[in-house]
Order: C-alpha cells, then structure tokens, then sequence
C-alpha cells in the first residue's frame, strides 16, 4: 500500500458535497467507525472534476479499488412534455457522470466497478422516459466494459424505502405500491450488494414487484415476452381466484397430490438451475445440484408467484430438495384451504380527541389482519391491556410495505365469555394461534405498552416449543416493573395519567398548583384499587375517579367502553402477577421522551430480566399514547422498520450461509 497504513477509507463525492443534515450525520457515523471518510464536492457530469478528483484520491489516500455510481435527478412527464433540455438534465448525472468514471479509471486496478442502474430500464415507467433511458445506458456500459475485460456490475435497483426519494415522497411511494413495485429496506438492499460484490456478474435486477398487479394494471395488455416466467396469467387471477397451478394441486386426489406436487416444483427447480426436470433427484440437496444463494432467493420468489403462496427465505437450507419443497407448498396450500381468509372484525369505535382507538363489539376471531401480503416475513402484534388492536391501526400503515401486519385481539373481544387467569395461559393460546398461522420460519412478535408484557411471555413460549423468534419489538412497555422492588402504585398512578390525558384531551398536570393535588388523587386512586382484589370493585374506583374529572363512562351510552375498562382490568391484574423469564430474541423497545408510564431508563438488572441476548433502547418523541397516532407514529413506524430489516437481514445471512 506504498508504505500507508491501511484502514477502511470512504472517498464521498456529489455537487453539494455533505451539506444536507442528514448526511453531516451519515458521514459523522461513518468517522465514528473508524472510516476515513473523504468529502469532494464535484460534478461527476464534468470530465476534469473526475479527474481531479481521482487524482487527489492518488495523492492523499491508499490506490482506489471501487466506484460505486448512484447520482440521480428526476424530472417525470409524458413523453411530449419531455423537452431536449429536461431529458438532457436526467440523462446528464447518469450517462455523462458513468461515462466520465469510466474513462478516467480505465488504467486503474479496480476491484469494482458499480452503477445503480433502475427497475425502470427493464420494465419501462409511465413518465420516466429520459430516467428509464439513462439507466439503459448505465447497463449497456456494463457489459461494454465487460467486454474490455474490465470490472463492472450494474444493479437494476426496485424501489428502496426509508431513505431517497420514496421517503421524501411519501405519495410516490403509494402510488408505486398500487401498481406492485413495493419498497426495499436500506438493510436488505446492503446485504444483497455485499453479495452481488463476491459474484461475476455484469448486470442482475433486485427488486420486490408483485408482476400480476403490476401488468394486471394496464387493461387488455399483456407483458412482454421476456416476463412469461414472473407473470403467471390466467383467467382465474384476473377474478381474484386460484391460480391454474392451485387449482390443479387442490383438486387432485390426495394420494396423488404430493407426487403432483413435487413434479411442479421440480420444474421450477429446473428452470432456475438451467437444466432439465428428468434429471433432478427429488431426495437430492439443492446445494448438490448448484444451487447457490441467489438461486434460492429466484426460486422462492417464483414459487410463491406460480402458487400464489408465501415462503420467507428460511424454506430453504443446506439439505432442502425438490421433495421437501414440494411437501412446504403442499403444507402451505392446506392451510389456505382449511382455514378461512382472515379479515379484521367490524367494530364500533368510541372517539376520544378524533382518535378511535376503543374496540367495543366483540368479533368472532383472535387473529385479525391489519395488513395482507402474499411476501415477506409477518410480524404479530399482541393487545395492549383492554384487548383491542385498533391501537395498531396507523402503525400498520406507515409500516414498510413488504411483508404481512397481523394481531391478536383479547379473547372475550373475540366473543369468549371470560379472559385468561393468568399471563402464562394466554401465552400458550397465543403461541397456538401464531404456530397455526406461520407453520414454519421465523416469527416476529411486538406489543403496545401491557401487550409488550403478552409479546415478551408469547415469545418464550414459542421458544420453549422450538421456534426461533428473530425479534420481540415493545413499545413503551413499563418493563422496570418487572423489578419486584419497583412501587406499584406508581406504575398504576401513571398509567392513569396516560389514560386520563388521552381521554381527557389535555395534559393530567397543566398548572403547578393543581399539580400537588391531581397527582395526589392519582395516586391515592391507584393504592385503593391494588388494596382489592375484587375486580368489579376495581372497575367501580377506575370509572368513579375517571366520572369526577370529567370523564363519565358509567351510563349506558358508553358501555362498550366500561366493557373495555372490564378486561383492562383483568389484564392490569395478569401483569402484576407476570413472571418474567428472559427470552433468546433480540428485543427492541421504544419509549416516548415525554411519557409518564416509560420514564426511566431500563436498568442491568431488568435487561437482563428480558433479553438473554440483544436488547435495545431507542427514545422517541411523544409521550404514551401519542407514539400510537400522527405524526408521532411516523417516526415509530420508521425506528421499528428498521429493526425489522435488519432482522430480514441477519436471516437472510443465516439461511444463505447454509447454502
């Protein structure tokens, strides 16, 4: 290294340099690493700007290895609104600015050479011709260097969430996922670079495109031959029922469905192994046959587009074959069969502050689906204390798409006649319900404010059983009552401020001095009810002190809200008695900055009461419920996204590295 010390160096260049916040921040975060970060503000689309820039990088710094390309302008319209000048803008930072790096790095040993081509280029987008035209550039420059024996690899990028243009622009990213391109977290989109970096490849597309909806959305069209083997048309899916492949499986006989079933698989097996189906073993690993990660991640995305099911990258490991495929897709159609669609129960809503967050009507099912998806690894959410899961509502939604939102509501919401008698009965229903809705892989639990107590006590059991749970998510869950020393009546005096604020719509200790005499009366209320054991007496001193400030739940008209203070009593009760035991999931919990209920840090000792291995703490803005609507919620939504991606993540790499 021409007698300089190495260590990992990060040259940074773009036409403002790092002037925006957010990257001062990135570039912060890298030197906190350890990287020797470099920042050159230049125009990548001027030929000596490139070239002074590579020159000062062979001056200051050891020999460059790598170019990554991903400069970027959009500038959208249809076609006779794209004037000369604005497809010169588009085209300028991608066709100039890959050119100009091109040429003036042709001499050098690089190992890398990447361009961040688009989606576009191989589909085509309404509006985006100068875009869609750039990124075929940036593609055919790949295989011309190629060609020249020189390094290059292009990526034909989907959608990628969370940071760029999509979470600038929120109604870009909607508009994309009502025609199937869905989103792909930083997290994911890292891993699969890492791994496109070790291969030989000139040009590969990575992307998370639902192709039915996607073509199914120009009427009367059909794609182009190249997307025969994504896009599996049929009359069927065009009404919204089976595909011909589902339907020919479900109506076979079943002494004949899983040699049926192994046949089909087998042929998509050898269509992502570029060989013949006759000369595939049915009880041989995959690996044998050349099966390699990318492979697999291919042939789960074309299994569940040709059987319309889901299969998280787990499915496959080192010793899976065609025959324990096959058996997984059976497995996976019987449960559709068996069990009807789950669809959230219609209930009525009590509104406080314009939020409806109290279910009232009991439905007939526990588990609801806040968000369907046929892909991706689902993540369960359990009820807070009260047993409703409209608390989850608008965190479903801002959630990155990608993957199913599901949740358990309490089982007298779901019409039984009683609740459990203890947290630990619960745990192995809810253990049940989830293992019966996701047979196999990964599971991914979270729960709001009590419900984080039922995630933590569901995920062991789970555990217990043999599951891996890859991620137990709480939100502003009081954990430091899980220390036996911690004052009772302060975790039930702030809970009631929480409540009060949130049904009251003001702030429970406006002034200093009705402050003294409020909080008194919280906590004189919160001793009294944790004195009784009788729940209805409870009941009557909760809604008694709520009706003498002001808000009044004990007439007929809001009986469905007495209901729900009936079961959140009984769930407040199954708390105090809940038995903590830590579980092997990384466990995640936010907690609002201004919340009565999460003030305190979380102490050694309670970790270790949680979490045998990772745990981590993310302080966000709002307090109690607020974290729960907008835009607190925003924000919730995009912390917990990202634990969740990096989950998808470190299984991804597991499930891979078996390969």
């Amino acid at each position: 290294m021409d007698g300089r010390t190495w260590r990992e160096e990060l040259v940074l260049t773009g036409r403002s340099g790092a002037a925006a916040p957010e990257a001062k921040r990135a570039v912060a975060e890298l030197k906190r690493r350890s990287a020797n970060v470099l920042v050159v503000k230049a125009d990548v689309t001027d030929e000596r700007q490139v070239e002074r820039v590579l020159a000062q990088i062979d001056r200051e710094l050891a020999p460059l290895r790598g170019i990554f390309h991903a400069a970027m302008v959009l500038d959208d319209g249809f076609l006779p609104q794209l004037t000369p000048e604005r497809f010169a803008r588009v085209m300028a930072p991608k066709v100039a600015g890959a050119w100009n790096l091109h040429v003036a790095s042709s001499k050098l040993l690089l190992d890398h050479f990447v361009l961040f081509s688009s989606v576009s280029a191989l589909v085509g987008t309404a509006g985006q011709a100068n875009y869609a035209a750039a990124n075929c550039f940036l593609d055919a420059l790949a295989h011309h260097r190629n060609a020249l024996g020189l390094p290059a690899l292009s990526v034909n990028w989907g959608a990628l969430s969370e940071v760029g243009v999509l979470a600038r622009n929120p109604e870009v990213a909607h508009h994309l996922a009502a025609h199937g391109v869905y989103g792909i977290g930083p997290a994911q989109a890292t891993e699969m670079l890492g791994r496109l970096l070790q291969r030989n490849i000139t040009q590969i597309g990575f992307m998370h495109v639902d192709w039915q909806r996607l073509f199914g959305n120009v009427p009367h069209a059909s794609p182009a031959p190249r997307f025969s083997e994504v896009f599996v048309a049929s009359s069927q899916q065009a009404t919204g029922s089976d595909s011909d492949l589902r339907r020919t499986i479900r109506s076979a006989p079943d002494s004949e469905k899983p040699a049926l079933a192994c046949a089909l698989v087998g042929e998509s097996v050898a269509r992502v192994l570029r060989t013949s189906a006759a000369r595939l073993e049915p009880n041989r690993p995959l690996r044998e046959a050349g099966l390699d990660s990318l492979m697999a991640f291919e042939l789960l995305n074309r299994l569940e587009v040709q059987f319309g099911i889901s299969l998280p990258t787990s499915k496959i490991s080192a010793s899976t074959t065609v025959a324990s495929l096959a058996a997984v897709v059976l497995e996976s159609l019987d449960a559709g069969v068996a069990k009807p669609a789950d669809a959230k129960v219609e209930v009525q809503t009590i509104e406080r502050n314009g939020n409806p967050t109290i279910e009232l009507a009991p439905g007939t099912e526990q588990m609801l689906t806040l968000r369907a998806c046929t892909l991706g690894t689902p993540i369960f959410f359990m009820h807070p204390a009260g047993g409703g899961t409209a608390i989850y509502d608008a965190l479903a939604a801002q959630l990155p798409e990608g993957f199913p939102v599901l949740a358990i509501q309490s089982r007298m919401l779901a019409g039984a006649g009683d609740e459990w008698n203890s947290v630990e009965e619960m745990a192995r229903n809810y253990a049940e319900i989830i293992g019966c809705k996701q047979p196999e892989g990964d599971l991914r639990l979270a729960g709001f404010s009590a419900g984080g107590f039922f995630a933590l006590a569901t995920a062991r059991e789970l555990e217990r059983r043999g599951r891996r749970v890859s991620l137990v998510a709480l939100i502003e869950t009081p954990v430091a009552m899980l220390d036996p020393a911690f004052p009772r009546e302060r975790v039930l005096k702030n809970l009631i401020a929480e409540v009060f604020d949130h049904l009251a719509g003001e702030p429970a200790l406006p002034q200093q001095h009705e402050q003294e005499e409020l909080s008194g009366s919280m906590m004189e209320v919160a001793r009294s009810i944790l004195k009784t054991k009788d729940e209805a007496a409870q009941l009557r001193l909760a809604t008694s002190w709520l009706a003498k400030q002001g808000v009044d739940i004990g007439n007929g008209g809001d009986a469905g809200l007495k209901r729900f203070f009936a079961v959140f009593i009984r769930h407040a009760n199954l708390i105090e008695s809940i038995k903590a035991e830590a579980v092997d999931a990384p466990v995640w919990l936010g907690r609002g900055g201004l919340s009565w209920l999460t003030d305190l840090p979380v102490s050694p000792s309670i970790r270790k009461r949680i979490a045998r291995g990772e745990f981590s703490e993310e302080i966000l803005d709002g307090r109690h419920f607020e974290l729960m609507h907008p835009p607190f919620v925003e924000t919730l939504a995009a912390r917990l996204g990202a634990a969740l991606a990096k989950t998808e993540e470190a299984c991804a790499e597991e499930a891979f590295a078996m390969l």
